[in-house]
């Protein structure tokens, strides 16, 4: 009898550790610093759509901890309508909710893209967000695919001569450098850049942009839809560095960028770092074009719509500009063009070097009472020469005064056909219209128009 006793004690005791067992083990860790693992960083689907068409791929979920957890909400932040699609444990949606994953267990997500390449426009790169909300954590994985055919770039670096030619469009998806070489880009070349990429020329490298008057070279964003045509600051920029050379762009139009172009290099002796001629720099959210002690040669440039300066010449160069049409439009514009001899740094000293600036014919207008900036810092030691010939320049009249300013028209409306539109051609009873230099070079406008008696700006009437 006792034995039987016993056993039916050693029974029960059993059951009861069991159930208290089962219990906690089902237990759900509810701490705050529950994350989980993922087998990637970025889901991308690397593959070239050119039809209609679907690709999978999947994403490996991992609780580290030694505790059941439960993911409240697995969902894509563009809902229904993303053209991703999630697969969990079987279960497809794009919003998958209460997914529990055990102690050092894993979970396998099925995630399917469908890109109709009959959409116009149609995106170079499709993307969205996978978003996991556990006990109040929200953790992202980005998902991007590939919405076009053309030339995709990863963090490229080119270090042979190369030519891009008009074939396909050319995404730059992270930034891109050419190292130590030439990059020829023929006319009608498209090039678009993903989020914060920077088209990088290194030392000892060039860069030849070639567009025509029919079909211009293009830098802009990766996004082609309607909403995103005027929208500055989608990437970073070209950044011409120290020591690179001989750069020429023609015929090029950047837009929606963070800046246009920065020249960063010492001028060899009667050279250009650059020169840049007929082209258009639109809707950026910092400056136009940067020149810092160097040497830069300018002329039929629109540069418009620029968050700071839409031509910024720091810390001295030697700079010639013929033919512009400089406006300041942009939300926290500066004045439109600055000139320095200096520049700050770190320790709050200034660095001053040699400078000479010419620019004639040009316009220089904008929403600000003074439209032209002139900082300079006096040193004897050093070379201060500046002038503004036959330019039509929005500022108070202490600002133009001096020798430095010849036959220039201040303070007058430039008469633009339609500035609100960015439509910068002259009305006939324009003051710019005849109001000229002929200099010698630039004997065509932008357009290809020949100038007899020369306009100022870059559109001859």
């Amino acid at each position: 009898m006792q034995v039987l006793k016993y056993l039916i004690l050693s029974l029960i005791a059993f059951i009861v550790s069991t159930t208290m067992y089962n219990c906690k083990k089902d237990v759900l860790y509810d701490g705050g610093d529950a994350k989980l693992s993922f087998s990637l960083d970025t889901v991308i689907f690397d593959t070239t759509f050119v039809t209609v068409g679907s690709t999978t791929k999947f994403l490996t979920v991992r609780n580290t901890l030694n505790q059941r957890i439960n993911i409240a909400n697995i969902f894509i932040s563009g809902g229904d309508l993303s053209p991703f699609r999630i697969n969990v444990d079987g279960i497809a949606g794009n919003s998958i909710k209460d997914v529990e994953i055990g102690p050092n267990d894993s979970l396998y997500i099925f995630i399917e893209v469908t890109v109709n390449p009959d959409m116009e426009p149609l995106p170079f790169v499709i993307d969205d967000i996978l978003n996991f909300e556990t006990n109040g954590n929200m953790q992202q994985v980005p998902l991007i695919a590939y919405g076009q055919n053309a030339h995709f770039h990863f963090g490229e670096i080119i270090s042979t001569p190369t030519v891009w030619v008009d074939d396909l469009p050319h995404v730059i998806f992270g930034s891109i450098l050419i190292d130590n070489t030439q990059l020829t880009l023929m006319e009608g070349v498209n090039i678009h850049l993903y989020t914060n990429s920077t088209f990088f020329v290194g030392p000892g490298s060039t860069l030849k942009s070639e567009g025509s008057i029919d079909s211009m070279v293009t830098f802009q964003g990766a996004r082609l839809e309607y909403d995103y045509q005027n929208v500055a600051g989608q990437w970073r920029g070209i950044h011409l560095l120290s020591r690179s050379h001989s750069h020429e762009i023609n015929y090029t139009k950047i837009q929606n960028a963070q800046f246009g172009v920065r020249v960063d290099s010492l001028p060899v002796v009667g050279t250009n770092n650059l020169i840049i001629s007929n082209s258009i720099i639109q809707n950026i959210s910092t400056y136009g074009i940067l020149g810092f002690t160097t040497a830069i040669r300018g002329s039929n440039l629109l540069i418009d719509n620029c968050g700071l300066e839409s031509l910024q010449l720091a810390f001295g160069g030697a700079y010639e500009f013929n033919h512009c049409t400089l406006t300041g439009r942009g939300a926290t514009q500066q004045a439109t063009v600055r000139v320095s001899n200096y520049f700050i740094d770190a320790t709050n000293t200034a660095n001053l070097a040699d400078i000479v600036v010419r620019i004639s014919n040009t316009i220089i207008h904008g929403f600000g009472d003074n439209e032209l900036n002139v900082d300079m810092i006096e040193e004897p030691m050093l070379t201060m020469d500046y002038q503004f010939e036959n330019c039509l320049i929005k500022a108070e009249n202490d600002v133009v005064s001096g020798v430095e300013f010849i036959n220039c028209i201040n303070n007058e409306n430039p008469l633009f056909e339609d500035e609100l539109n960015s439509d910068f051609h002259l009305q006939a009873v324009s003051p710019c219209v005849d109001a000229g230099v002929a200099l010698g070079w630039a004997l065509s406008d932008i357009e290809g128009k020949v100038r007899v008696l020369p306009d100022i700006g870059c559109f001859e009437f």
